[in-house]
């Protein structure tokens, strides 16, 4: 059985799509934009403060599901220009998720949509 899991917290999907999916045991999160929801800004003038907002993201979604980056096995990365970014969003990941032992990629990709 697949339930939809939502918060209020995090952006809302642009999409025909749930903000995470939750199948038996195991909880699948979509994409997430830094978008600040409480003040309705997209944060993208540093990778840092963008990588921040979309942890905070993850983390309403997490909480909805009484989760949170402890229960996180697995995580892809995906930023348009990977040599301005990699070090940015990779020191925020590891203070967000400390002691983590999850699976990480980091990758670029040509069609990140805001």
């Amino acid at each position: 059985m697949k339930t939809a899991i939502e918060s209020s917290q995090a952006p809302k999907p642009i999409g025909p799509y749930s903000q995470a999916i939750k199948k038996d045991k195991t909880l699948y999160i979509s994409g997430q934009l830094p978008l600040n929801v409480e003040q309705d800004f997209l944060v993208n003038s540093d990778f840092s403060l963008a990588t921040k907002q979309v942890m905070e993201n993850i983390e309403a979604i997490l909480r909805a599901d009484h989760m949170d980056f402890t229960n996180i096995s697995f995580c892809t990365i995906f930023v348009i220009e990977i040599h301005r970014s990699k070090y940015g969003v990779c020191s925020v990941l590891f203070k967000t998720v400390p002691g983590s032992t999850s699976h990480r990629s980091f990758g670029t990709s040509s069609q990140c949509y805001y």
